[in-house]
């Protein structure tokens, strides 16, 4: 996220380009700072045209990093752990209605006590230990407020130029928190990682660090839903979508699921285009979705049509409140699972023994989704490296424990 540029896999080539050229960054370039920097721009430059844009923030996704007045802007604010603050999350989720009362948690995934990434109970870690965990959710925390306080500063902006009333505002997450390590990514190795990245937690959020959320935090964040980043569970796919505009009503509710591919038929619609007969369209395929218009107004929108995807071969497919998941181990169990993710939102209690008419239905419209999007299962299938969900260091020993439960877990 600074101007070093630095790489945060071995396969990845950094360049910046700006209208196909390429561009050096200012000093202090600092990505979420300098992006909406220049959005402002574009924007201005647009004149009294309408205008179209697009400004897809890089943060908060991992390296967790910061500029320096914001390296302790949280310091000591998550020291009750993550528990807490995950009571804390959910309490205000049924607050505001978005859960159930009585909807259950999902609980954080552990390794083994016998492998080195295992997390004892909060409350059994060393003053290190915690140390390490916490400074993780304070350099995520003020992450996140850097972009709140940008998007803040674009919308007053256009609010200053006479241009907010009549522009819509449409905000949304591309995936649930990460749990992830550096050594998920391409052909990292631990090698690479800790000669080309300070890991200590001193150094966390500053250029040059390479500071992940961790399990608990990242389970934390996605309260209350199962999973996280790159699974279909909830956790994973299920993401804030908040839209602003002319007769939008504020702070209103909508339950309705909707997928990312509505997005472009709400943009056409608004911009009076029909991709059916636009010319840009010709022998192309046409924008899947629907225009969420409707949803907005809350004039009736079809709230049962399926969504599914597939994702490094996770499979789900929702329709109402009924969802069918299938997520390879060792996160899942690799059979269909079936859920109500309207009373059960964190997907504990599998109900496709229950209800196997209606998971019968769901897997023949998933089959049906594969068909029309020509989904290729890899060969040979996936397999998930333990050792890569271990940041820290790991001699012989460890890496042999950590294969061994790796050859138990893909069998």
């Amino acid at each position: 996220h600074f101007a070093d540029r630095k790489k945060i896999h071995v396969v990845e080539e950094v360049e910046y380009h700006e209208n196909g050229e390429p561009i050096d960054l200012p000093a202090d370039f600092y990505s979420t700072i300098t992006y909406t920097d220049k959005i402002i721009e574009y924007i201005d430059g647009s004149g009294d045209e309408p205008f179209f844009a697009y400004l897809a923030y890089t943060a908060p996704h991992d390296p967790l990093q910061v500029p320096d007045d914001w390296l302790d802007s949280y310091a000591g604010v998550f020291d009750a752990g993550p528990a807490h603050f995950k009571e804390k999350r959910r309490q205000r989720l049924v607050e505001l209605g978005i859960i159930p009362a009585d909807a259950k948690m999902a609980p954080t995934l552990n390794f083994p006590a016998f492998l080195d990434s295992h997390k004892r109970a909060w409350d059994e870690r060393d003053a290190d230990e915690q140390a390490d965990d916490i400074r993780r959710m304070e350099i995520y925390a003020a992450m996140v407020e850097i972009v709140d306080q940008q998007i803040g500063r674009l919308l007053d902006h256009l609010a200053a130029a006479g241009k907010l009333d009549n522009t819509y505002v449409l905000f949304m997450s591309d995936n649930g928190a990460s749990t992830g390590t550096p050594l998920l990514y391409p052909q990292n190795t631990r090698e690479w990682l800790h000669e080309n990245y300070d890991l200590s937690t001193d150094h966390m959020g500053k250029p040059g660090s390479f500071t992940t959320m961790g399990r608990d935090w990242a389970n934390n964040s996605n309260t209350p839903f199962r999973l996280f980043k790159g699974t279909v569970g909830e956790g994973g796919v299920r993401s804030p979508f908040i839209i602003a505009g002319p007769g939008v009503g504020q702070n209103a509710l909508r339950k309705a699921p909707v997928q990312v591919t509505d997005i472009k038929p709400t943009i056409l619609e608004l911009a009076s285009l029909d991709a059916g007969t636009d010319p840009l369209y010709q022998q192309k395929l046409l924008p899947h979705g629907h225009s969420l218009l409707p949803f907005v107004a809350n004039t009736g929108m079809d709230s049962t049509k399926p969504v599914a995807m597939e994702l490094f071969e996770n499979k789900m497919i929702r329709q109402g409140k009924w969802k069918a998941v299938f997520v390879r181990p060792p996160a899942g169990s690799g059979e269909w699972e079936l859920y109500d993710v309207i009373a059960d939102p964190s997907e504990q209690d599998n109900l496709a023994e229950v209800h196997p008419d209606v998971i019968q239905t769901l897997l023949e419209d998933y089959a049906a989704y594969a068909d029309r999007n020509n989904l290729v299962p890899a060969d040979p299938p996936l397999r998930v490296r333990l050792e890569s969900l271990h940041e820290g260091e790991c001699n012989w020993y460890c890496s042999l424990k950590f294969r061994t439960a790796g050859w138990i877990a893909n069998r």
